[in-house]
């Protein structure tokens, strides 16, 4: 179980964050040190980890946060009762504190099965994907999707699934507009996706994102046909929604093949690319 008070974000910061509500009197012990509380200090608030003086610098992050309004003694809860900002010059050279990496070797390293691709990327999933243009085609894209479940794909043992990507935007916006041309990015991304071996196109034909457009304006080429371009297709020139999805089913059975050609490797956990997502600006963010 997780036992820790308070969390020191960077060795020499002035005070530390509390993960959980300490009462006033409890002995909190940190790196090597410990204080007793002054006050009730609550999650993610700041409480000194040693005294300070008036107009001492305070620093979290290793950075200079506030300075002392009045004395502070350690144990004590930090916050706009006591801190406050003030001017402050700072020569801000780049990089200069940035710690030597000590890599470890490419033979030393972890692996892992993965799947490389023609371009030299390795991926952890094998899909196929629909990609929808308009929120008016996601349920055609789902419906599509979720034909190849259960045994459907028992005959393709390398494939990982068929997903569907549907969004709630593709109309009533500028064709010319930043909003668009960040839909078509971010879709186009998806299609182009290292756990992405083949996609299909699906729109329901008088939408503003347009699937010819979002092709020339992304560059987007084909995924798992022999065609240089990405099958496309939609609902109003399939004749309504079954055909949409029959023509769906189709494309993307044609794709199962090639899909299945992609088999795991043991492949160096250094070609894992891992996103991250900012904790917002809150108490717990630099944690």
């Amino acid at each position: 179980m997780f036992e820790k008070k308070a969390l020191l974000l960077r060795e020499g910061d002035d005070v530390a964050v509390a993960v959980k509500k300490i009462p006033a009197g409890e002995v909190v012990s940190l790196n090597g040190g410990e204080f007793r509380t002054r006050q009730d200090i609550f999650p993610g608030h700041k409480v000194a980890v040693h005294s300070l003086r008036l107009d001492d610098p305070i620093h979290k992050y290793g950075q200079i946060i506030g300075f002392a309004t009045k004395p502070i003694e350690a144990g004590d809860h930090v916050h706009v009762q006591n801190c406050a900002v003030k001017p402050l010059q700072l020569d801000c050279e780049y990089s200069t504190a940035v710690p030597t990496v000590d890599f470890v070797p490419e033979e030393a390293r972890r692996k892992f099965q993965g799947i490389k691709r023609p371009d030299g990327r390795v991926g952890t999933r094998n899909y196929l994907a629909v990609v929808s243009t308009v929120n008016c085609s996601a349920s055609v894209s789902r419906f599509i999707a979720d034909h190849f479940k259960g045994d459907k794909l028992k005959a393709y043992p390398n494939v990982d699934g068929v997903i569907a990507i549907t969004h709630k935007a593709g109309c009533g916006m500028n064709i010319h507009g930043d909003d668009l041309r960040m839909l078509q990015n971010t879709l186009a991304g998806y299609a182009r996706h290292v756990n992405v071996s083949g996609y299909v196109i699906a729109g329901l034909g008088c939408e503003v994102n347009q699937a010819t457009q979002m092709i020339h304006n992304t560059s987007l080429v084909s995924l798992g046909t022999p065609s240089p371009n990405p099958v496309v297709f939609t609902i109003q020139e399939e004749g309504g929604v079954t055909k949409a999805v029959e023509r769906g089913i189709r494309e993307i059975s044609a794709m199962l093949p090639y899909a299945n050609s992609f088999t795991r490797s043991t492949q160096s956990v250094s070609e894992i690319f891992v996103g991250t997502n900012c904790g917002g600006s809150d108490g717990n963010s630099g944690v």
